[in-house]
């Protein structure tokens, strides 16, 4: 009898000590493989990775071609990996359609076709391309879509062909709660979409979204970079929209921070400021068909930018503005709808009227976009 209870005993401390090595293998982070090029773990999908990577994990996708709809909801690493000579991994349209989530911020309806939901996870090296989706233009189509708390970095992505009856986004990160979150979007492509190529959102005063979205290169047919009421900056990014399109950088009531160093070429409108006390400095914008820098705002910040072949430099709207240092040249206007009040000082170059208006009040004229339908903002 007391040899069978030190046998049981022997057993239940070997039980508890195998059920915890189990458990600390089942959540201690590691590197899960997708495709046969590396050693380690391997599965066919990416999705079936994710779903079995514990937290803070990073996945390796080899190169080839993934026709899935990806879904993360935990902090992990998503990368694309080089193998031989192959260095792009490209997440499909999945043969089945999209699942379709409904975005907080702005209580629309998206089909992502990489859905991040909660947690830290950091998304590079991977292509995301959207052709042969069969869609209806009853919602929109996105590349990747940070969701309502989540934060994270995308950083070498590329996304493209997001085209969906102008309903189309490559990359989308939002908050509509009013817990902090954080993105950066850096060193990414963005093209061949027929909405907007990156959208950083918040509906918070003051924003709980802050996003960085630095030296990208973005090509939309309508708006190239959205801040919607969210908090950061727009830096060194290259963005070139088309010729029946909004503006290459919109900036929307309620968000904070600066836009500067970026290049625009080729847009209706190069920067529009709806938000008040935003800085735009240091910009190249150059053929611009509107205005250069256009002004629905107070209180904006427009300094030491380099405007060329634009019809008007830089619209007021008879708004109010700091406006100074900027360098207009080959221009029909070089400032309209100026202010009386208004001391502005600039250098110009071949420009037909240096300034127009006098306003004789600081009234806003020129509304802020409405976005949502993109119908609205054409």
């Amino acid at each position: 009898m007391v040899e069978r209870i030190k046998l049981l005993r022997r057993y239940s401390i070997f039980a508890v000590w195998l059920f915890m090595f189990s458990l600390g293998q089942i959540t201690h982070a590691s590197t899960l493989v997708v495709g046969t090029c590396k050693a380690g773990t391997s599965f066919s999908k990416i999705q079936l990775a994710v779903n079995a990577a514990p937290p803070g994990s990073t996945i390796d996708v080899c190169p080839g071609t993934y026709p899935e709809q990806v879904t993360i909801a935990e902090s992990l690493t998503l990368q694309g990996v080089v193998s031989a000579n192959s260095a792009r991994a490209v997440i499909t349209v999945p043969a089945g359609g999209f699942k379709v989530v409904t975005s907080v911020f702005t209580t629309i309806s998206v089909a992502p076709q990489v859905l991040v939901r909660v947690g830290q996870v950091n998304i590079t090296n991977i292509t995301v391309d959207g052709a042969g989706n069969t869609l209806n233009g009853s919602e929109y189509l996105v590349g990747i879509f940070y969701e309502t708390g989540s934060s994270g970095v995308v950083k070498g992505v590329t996304t493209r062909n997001q085209i969906n009856a102008n309903l189309g986004v490559g990359i989308w990160a939002e908050n509509g709660s009013n817990t902090s979150h954080s993105v950066t979007i850096e060193n990414s492509s963005v093209f061949s979409v027929d909405d907007f190529g990156i959208l950083v959102g918040s509906n918070q005063t003051p924003p709980s979204l802050t996003a960085a979205v630095q030296q990208n290169t973005v090509q939309a047919n309508n708006i190239g970079i959205v801040e919607y009421g969210s908090g950061g900056t727009v830096t060194n990014n290259l963005v070139i929209t088309g010729p029946g399109g909004s503006a290459g950088i919109y900036l929307a009531p309620g968000s904070t921070g600066s836009a500067s160093n970026n290049t625009v070429l080729v847009t209706p409108n190069g920067i529009y400021v709806s938000a008040d006390g935003f800085s735009v400095k240091s910009n190249l914008l150059w053929d611009t068909n509107g205005a250069a820098v256009l002004l629905s705002t107070k209180g904006a910040i427009v300094e030491s930018n380099t405007i060329t072949l634009a019809n008007i430099g830089i619209k007021f709207s008879c708004s109010t503005a700091t406006v100074s240092n900027n360098f207009i040249r080959d221009s029909t206007t070089g400032l309209d709808g100026v202010p009386s009040s208004v001391v502005s000082v600039n250098s110009y170059d071949n420009v037909d009227t240096i300034r127009t208006g006098g306003c004789a009040a600081a009234a806003q004229e020129q509304p802020a976009l409405a976005i949502f339908p993109p119908t609205t903002a054409r």
